[in-house]
């Protein structure tokens, strides 16, 4: 199977991280604090946090579902666009 994320990618969720209560400005401060892009199906936090006051990017996968199969098809584009991100900015990847 290959690999979802780019294998240079260090890649955690909110709950491994220990982050689970964390809500908006909360966790992309906690997350700005390890890494360089944050990723998301959450299409509202862009427009709900100032991204500028952040150390990193926030990238928004937009589905009409989280199902793995759906998901999982975009991954390539996520991989492209993790790596061009810049750091107080969203960018949203959809099909």
């Amino acid at each position: 199977m290959t690999p979802l994320f780019d294998e240079h990618f260090q890649v955690s969720t909110v709950r491994e991280m220990g982050w689970d209560g964390l809500k908006n400005g909360k966790l992309l401060r906690a997350a700005s604090s390890v890494f360089d892009v944050f990723v998301t199906m959450d299409r509202s936090l862009r427009y709900q946090q100032n991204l500028n006051a952040f150390d990193l990017g926030v990238l928004v996968i937009s589905s009409v579902s989280n199902a793995f199969p759906v998901v999982s098809a975009l991954m390539p584009k996520v991989n492209v666009a993790a790596r061009m991100i810049e750091s107080g900015t969203a960018v949203v990847v959809e099909r």
